[in-house]
Parts: structure tokens; sequence; C-alpha cells
């Protein structure tokens, strides 16, 4: 029996006397070492066992790549266009709406790409809320003035049938009636969720 202490080193080679007296030398293999470490006090197996190693990751630079007001302004390749869930095809979008958006886009800022995006859409606030209070503040006025409207056109076009500009401003006042008519709508169903 040799002893071997824990805190002590672990030999390569371990010297015996034999039976016949003569002082061997023999090769020490171990099936493992206790290790102890110093964050955790105790004593475990092979340090790969008890943490496995990862590779070292590799931070590489992000391409920088030009915003919206950095020097070599790139041009926008597709114009702005309202999606489909916003405004459904056939309602008419207001004729300020894509000025406005065109305008704000083309204000230069500096910073982050995150406040560039802050900065455009703070400058897009206040006309956008101005273009929504002149659509939406008297809704209902409107769609009775653009009903009045649709009947006036309507009875001069039976009146005289066969006139192209009155069927192409009857149905520009349909359009726009119903254009209205459907923002109606949108503004009691949503007064009936706040409610």
């Amino acid at each position: 029996m040799i002893d071997i202490t824990l805190d002590g080193p672990f030999p390569d080679f371990v010297e015996y006397v034999n039976d016949k007296g003569i002082v061997a030398r023999q090769l020490a293999k171990y099936e493992w070492k206790p290790l102890k470490y110093s964050y955790c006090n105790m004593y475990r197996h092979i340090d790969a066992d008890y943490k496995k190693k990862e590779p070292r990751k590799e931070w590489r630079m992000m391409e920088e790549r030009p915003g919206i007001e950095q020097e070599q302004e790139q041009p926008i390749k597709e114009p702005f266009r309202e999606p489909d869930y916003i405004t459904p095809r056939r309602a008419l979008p207001h004729p300020q709406f894509d000025q406005i958006i065109s305008n704000g886009i083309q204000h230069k800022s500096r910073g982050s790409k995150m406040q560039q995006l802050f900065n455009v859409l703070r400058q897009l606030r206040s006309p956008l809320k101005h273009l929504n209070i002149s659509k939406y503040r008297d809704i209902y006025g409107q769609l009775a003035l653009s009903k009045a409207q649709l009947e006036a056109t309507q009875n001069q076009l039976h009146q005289n049938p066969l006139n192209q500009h009155l069927q192409a401003l009857e149905r520009e006042d349909r359009l726009k009636y119903l254009d209205i008519l459907d923002s109606s709508i949108k503004l009691m169903r949503q007064q009936s969720k706040l409610e």
C-alpha cells in the first residue's frame, strides 16, 4: 500500500521493495485524479468531465451600411405603399398621405439607426395626426355631404344617361361615399370596443 494525500502531488512512478529485497520502480497509471476546485472547495474527477470546453467565439465587425442621413444617400427603390390590412384595395388613400410620408422620410437627422428612425417617426407624427383629425373629426357630417352630392350626381345622370363626364363623376362620388362610409363604420367599431 502506498499512502497518497489528496492535497499532495500524484507521483508518476511508484517505488517499492519487492519480495527479493530489491527496490523496484513501476509506472503509476491513474483512472482518475481528484481535483480540488478553488471556487467550490470540492473534489471532482477529471477537469474535462467537470466543465466542458467551449470553442472561443469569434466576434466579427458588423458591416456598416449607410443610413438615411449619411453622406452617401441611397435612393429608395420602391415608393411607400399602404399594406392591405390597413387600407383595403377599394378605399382611396388620402391625396396628402404620400406627400406627408415622402417629406418625413427626406428629413435629415444624425445618430444611430434607431435614433434616426425615431426622429423620422416623430417628424411624421404631427402631420399624420392633423390628417387623421381632418378626415375623422366630423365623419358623419362628411358622410351626409358625400351622400347628398352622390344623389345629386345620380339625378343628373338619370336625366342624361349617355354623358361620359357625368358617368365618371358619379363613379368618383360613389367611391368617395363608400370610402367615408367604410371609415365611419371603422370608427363606430373602435368606439364600441372602447366602451
